[in-house]
């Protein structure tokens, strides 16, 4: 009865993390189904249920793309509440240098 969890083996290359990969291919799954524009907001739970990821794993994965440039976060609301914006130019660019690289392969 769940959703298949769909991942970009590319995104887990790119960020060198299974975990920032399944991390990042839930949060574009939400990219242009929210009402908040280009910022999707998921609590820690309800990514949790969506794809097994602990808090902690979610940090780590948070970190590795805004290390990335890829991810911004802001904290909004009252209690504050985790919103999430991917930056689809960099990921691209990422990507981009990353098929490249397959290529010459």
């Amino acid at each position: 009865g769940q959703r298949p969890l769909l991942v970009n083996p590319a995104l887990i290359t790119v960020s060198g993390s299974l975990t920032a990969g399944v991390f990042l291919s839930q949060l574009l799954y939400w990219h242009d189904k929210g009402k908040y524009g280009d910022w999707v907001y998921k609590t820690i739970k309800e990514f949790k249920e969506e794809t097994t990821l602990s808090r902690e794993q979610q940090d780590r994965a948070i970190k590795k793309w805004k290390e990335l440039g890829v991810l911004e976060v802001e904290l909004r609301q009252i209690p504050a509440k985790r919103f999430f914006r991917v930056d689809i130019d960099r990921l691209v660019e990422l990507l981009s240098e990353y098929y490249q690289m397959d290529d010459s392969l």
